[in-house]
């Protein structure tokens, strides 16, 4: 009886040992917890001051607000707080407006660094990482930033457009993104798009489950393709980032409008003509046949649905013989070669290439991915050939002639479906009083547009 006594006895003197021991080393007050992830009232008053600022472009003063708010927090030995890579963070992303692109590029740097070990700043430390992807499209596509630092007396355009009415306008793309999605469901695929003040898709992605799928790559190639169709109303600010819902999957739009995709087309070694200059291709030079080589794995679909979700509605033009395309697409895609060609940056005039889900509806292929990421090395590399007698230079179109155009009926080029095929285009550029030309070999449709297959000759494979 007596150890059934000493237990409840022994538990309490336990108790009490450790409620003294706590209270010998006592926890941290509840503000000291939250200024690990909140800045103190007077700096976040700074801070929020330079958002204000930053929202009609004041971005001289918003920076002067924020380089006090960080140097506030460092003098108080939170340099290495989340709230400073917080503050680092907007410091970059000002910068990065203002055209200071690699004092942007090590802040970010560092506010990442110091994000990364805190659990509780994972969000920032995505947001961070964004970011710098979206820093890195700049660069890749050669185009920097120049926001002024204070905005503009009586501006025609406002700073950042009307959210809603950007939002709307990109939702009328919803027919051309809707075929990446599986035909037997409809639903939607969030997006993150950063556009341009000119109305250009600087980056996009998916942020819920279809981030880093084939129906991410498909929309993202398809709203890159076809972002110039969107209303968007214009901006003077570099850029601004936009949520915006897409539904995918079966729409009626897909029957009630032929032309719904205007896709990037597909195409293949193609075409010759009829004389030496249009003589069909020998069998070197004709896309790879059914026998040519088994798909490899990256090439298969990774299952029956998978297969569905990369197939697109195919548009009248594409079905019905009827008259060839103007040539208001050719004008648009031959600026975009321009523009690649003066800075060798090939990535520029991607949008002008017909997409992979087209080539895979067009091409009667066992492997059309695979012969298709050969096409777009040999884009890549007549860019960079071509180019070199405009580098450097700010050319602008000044006329296009479409070449040769045939009705190209299904089976004459390892093709299911029909299209128009345009051989030797002429594109001419003026810069200045210096008028130069090129031809693109091969262009081909896509409902209503033309896409390049083959810039310079075509290769045998």
């Amino acid at each position: 009886m007596k150890s059934h006594l000493l237990l409840p006895a022994l538990l309490l003197l336990v108790t009490c040992a450790l409620a003294a021991a706590c209270r010998e080393t006592p926890a941290p007050p509840a503000a000291e917890l939250s200024a690990v992830i909140a800045a103190p009232k007077d700096i976040q008053a700074l801070i929020d001051a330079a958002y204000t600022l930053k929202q009609d472009g004041s971005n001289g003063p918003a920076l002067a607000k924020l380089e006090a708010a960080c140097d506030a927090l460092r003098a108080r030995n939170m340099g290495r707080s989340t709230p400073f890579a917080s503050c680092l963070d907007d410091r970059a992303s000002v910068l990065l407006r203002l055209g200071r692109t690699e004092e942007a590029a090590t802040l970010f740097r560092q506010a990442a660094a110091i994000a990364a070990p805190d659990p509780k700043a994972q969000g920032l430390l995505a947001g961070i990482q964004e970011r710098e992807a979206l820093l890195k499209s700049l660069t890749r596509l050669r185009r920097t930033c120049a926001e002024p630092e204070t905005p503009p007396q009586d501006a025609a355009l406002p700073y950042f457009p009307d959210v809603t009415a950007v939002q709307e306008a990109l939702r009328q793309l919803t027919p051309l993104v809707a075929p990446c999605g599986s035909p037997k469901r409809i639903e939607p695929i969030q997006m993150r798009l950063y556009i341009t003040g000119d109305g250009q898709l600087l980056r996009a992605q998916a942020k819920d489950q279809f981030a880093g799928t084939r129906t991410e790559s498909c929309v993202v190639d398809r709203l890159q393709a076809n972002i110039h169709k969107a209303p968007l109303p214009r901006f003077r600010a570099c850029f601004r980032g936009f949520a915006v819902p897409f539904m995918i999957g079966p729409h009626p739009e897909k029957t009630s409008a032929p032309d719904a995709i205007p896709g990037d087309t597909p195409e293949s070694p193609e075409a010759a003509p009829e004389s030496p200059e249009d003589a069909p291709e020998s069998p070197e030079d004709a896309p790879e046949s059914p026998e040519a080589a088994p798909p490899s794995p990256e090439d298969a679909p990774q299952s029956p649905e998978d297969a569905a979700e990369a197939t697109p509605a195919v548009p009248l033009q594409n079905r019905e013989k009827g008259t060839p395309p103007d040539d208001k697409s050719l004008r648009r895609g031959a600026q975009l070669l321009l523009d690649a060609f003066a800075d060798n940056t090939p990535d520029v005039a991607l949008p002008f290439f017909f997409p992979a889900g087209e080539f895979d509806a067009l091409k009667d292929l066992i492997s059309p991915a695979r012969y298709h990421k050969r096409l777009v090395q040999w884009y890549r590399e007549d860019i960079e050939t071509e180019g070199a007698r405009f580098r450097g230079r700010k050319w602008q179109v000044s006329e296009v002639a479409l070449g040769r155009c045939r009705w190209k009926e299904p089976g004459t080029e390892a093709n299911k479906l029909p299209y128009w095929s345009c051989i030797g285009s002429r594109v001419t550029a003026q810069e200045g009083d210096d008028t130069r030309r090129f031809e693109i070999r091969v262009l081909i449709n896509w409902g209503d547009d033309w896409y390049v297959t083959h810039l310079g000759p075509i290769r045998k494979d």
